[in-house]
C-alpha cells in the first residue's frame, strides 16, 4: 500500500472547483441522468495518488456482485456466518459476514490510531467510519413485498363482482393468483424471491458484504455526493485505507464500503478459513434463494385463500332456469382449504407454476411441449435425487441473463472485473 498523503498535499492537489458542479438527481429524466452521471464520474479524482478505483456496482458487468454465486444462481448469506460489526460508539451494531466484520473492525481501529497522528485530519466525514447500516434480511424484505402483492390481489377480487363470482373454490383462486403473479412479473415487478433479490426493489446490503457509515446521505444527489464526500480532505486516504483492508468505496454511494473478493487481503483471510475458490466461498457462506420458493408459495396460497374465504364465505352463481328461461341467482358457499390437500398436489404441478412465473419474470416463452419436457425432467430429478434438484434444474433455464452481464468474465482470472475497473486500478 502507498503511504498516506499528507493533508496539505491533498488540499494542494485537489482539483479546483469547476464552474459546473455535478447536478444529477433522481428527479431528472433518464436521458439527463445518463449525461449528468458522466459529469459526476469525471468529477472524481483518478490516478495513483487517489487510491484504487471505486466500485461501480451500477455497471451492468458488476450489478450482480454478491447477489449471485459463481454459476449465476441468486444467493443470500447463511445467518450462522453473520456477526456484529464493532462499533466504538452507540449501541448500533449491524451485521455482516463474519470475515467482513473482522476486517472492518481492523480498519476502524487503524483509523482511530491514525487520528492520534497529524497524518489523518479529523475534520472529515471519514474521520469516524462507524457502521450505520449493513446486512438486511432479504426474507423479511420479501415478506413485505409479497404482502403488498397480496393486498393488491385481494383488492382486485373484491372490487370486481364478476371476478369474485368466478372464484368459487381454491383451484380457481390458485389459477387467478398465478396469473396475477405472471402479470406483475411481465410489468417488471418481480414475484419470486429470486428475482426480487437481484432487482432494484431489494436493498443491496442483504449480501452481507456491504457496510454504510451513514444512513443520512442522499443517493439521488450527485452534488451532495461530490461536495460532502468526493471533496472531503480524507477521500484519497480513505480509498487507500479501504483497499488495505480489502474494501472498495462505492462510486455511487461513497459512504458505502464493499468487501472486494478479488483483494489479496480478503483471499488470504478466506484461505485461513479453508476457502480456496469462489465456488467454495459461495458454498460455505451462502444459500441459494430459490430453494424454498415452492414451499413458501404453497403456504402463502393457503393463507391468503382462507383469509379470502373468511370474509367472503358465500358467492352468487348465475344460472338459467330451465322451466321459465329466466336468469336467476343462487347462493353458493366457499370452504377453507386444508393445507394437507394442497400438499397432496403432485410436485410436477408446483414445478409448472414455478416455471410459468419465472418465465414471465425473465420475458421468456416456452411452448406447451417444451414446458411439459422441463416439468417432467424436474420431477424426475426430484424423484431420483431429491432435495432441491428439481428447482435447481428449472432455475438453470433462467441464468441466461448472465450471458450479457458476465460474458467472457465469469472465469477465475477475470472475476475481478465484477467489482474493479481494470482501466485504472490505482496502487495499494
Amino acid at each position: 500500500m502507498r503511504r498516506l498523503v499528507k493533508p496539505e498535499q491533498i488540499r494542494k492537489n485537489m482539483p479546483k472547483f469547476k464552474d459546473l458542479i455535478p447536478k444529477g438527481s433522481n428527479d431528472s429524466s433518464l436521458k439527463e441522468r445518463f449525461a449528468q452521471f458522466e459529469d459526476y464520474e469525471k468529477s472524481i479524482p483518478q490516478g495513483i495518488n487517489y487510491g484504487p478505483n471505486l466500485a461501480n456496482l451500477r455497471d451492468p458487468l458488476r450489478v450482480l456482485y454478491g447477489k449471485v454465486d459463481f454459476h449465476g444462481m441468486a444467493v443470500k448469506p447463511k445467518k450462522q456466518y453473520l456477526k456484529e460489526i464493532f462499533n466504538p460508539v452507540g449501541n448500533n451494531a449491524p451485521l455482516a459476514l463474519d470475515f467482513v466484520a473482522d476486517l472492518f473492525k481492523e480498519m476502524i481501529l487503524y483509523v482511530e490510531e491514525l487520528k492520534t497522528k497529524t497524518a489523518y485530519p479529523t475534520d472529515s466525514i471519514y474521520s469516524e467510519i462507524y457502521p450505520a447500516k449493513a446486512w438486511v434480511d432479504v426474507d423479511s424484505l420479501y415478506e413485505d413485498h409479497v404482502a403488498w402483492f397480496n393486498e393488491e390481489l385481494m383488492d382486485s377480487i373484491t372490487a370486481n363482482p364478476n371476478l369474485e363470482r368466478k372464484i368459487i373454490n381454491y383451484d380457481r383462486f390458485e389459477e387467478y393468483y398465478i396469473s396475477q403473479a405472471m402479470h406483475s412479473s411481465k410489468n417488471r415487478r418481480p414475484y419470486t424471491k429470486t428475482e426480487f433479490a437481484i432487482s432494484s426493489y431489494c436493498d443491496r446490503t442483504y449480501t452481507g458484504m456491504t457496510i454504510d457509515i451513514t444512513e443520512d446521505a442522499n443517493h439521488g444527489s450527485d452534488e451532495e455526493k461530490y461536495l460532502i464526500f468526493v471533496r472531503d480532505v480524507n477521500f484519497p486516504n480513505m480509498r487507500q485505507i479501504a483497499g488495505r483492508f480489502g474494501f472498495r468505496l462505492d462510486l455511487n454511494a461513497p459512504w458505502r464500503f464493499h468487501c472486494d473478493l478479488n483483494s489479496p487481503v480478503v483471499q488470504k483471510r478466506l484461505m485461513l478459513r479453508g476457502v480456496y475458490s469462489f465456488d467454495q466461498f459461495f458454498e460455505r457462506f451462502y444459500d441459494k434463494i430459490h430453494v424454498d420458493f415452492i414451499d413458501d408459495l404453497k403456504e402463502n396460497l393457503v393463507l391468503i385463500y382462507n383469509f379470502f374465504v373468511e370474509s367472503h364465505n358465500s358467492y352468487e352463481e348465475l344460472y338459467m332456469c330451465h322451466r321459465s328461461g329466466d336468469l336467476r341467482v343462487r347462493i353458493g358457499e366457499r370452504y377453507p382449504i386444508d393445507p394437507a390437500s394442497v400438499e397432496r398436489k403432485p410436485r410436477s404441478h408446483w414445478y409448472r407454476q414455478y416455471l410459468k412465473i419465472r418465465a414471465a419474470e425473465r420475458g421468456m416463452e416456452f411452448d406447451k411441449h417444451e414446458m411439459n419436457r422441463i416439468v417432467d425432467m424436474a420431477a424426475d430429478y426430484d424423484l431420483i435425487r431429491g432435495g432441491s434438484t428439481g428447482e435447481d434444474m428449472i432455475e438453470m433455464y433462467f441464468i441466461d441473463r448472465l450471458d450479457e452481464l458476465f460474458k467472457d468474465r465469469l472465469t477465475m482470472n477475470k472475476f475481478s472485473a465484477m467489482i474493479e475497473d481494470t482501466n485504472n486500478l490505482g496502487q495499494y
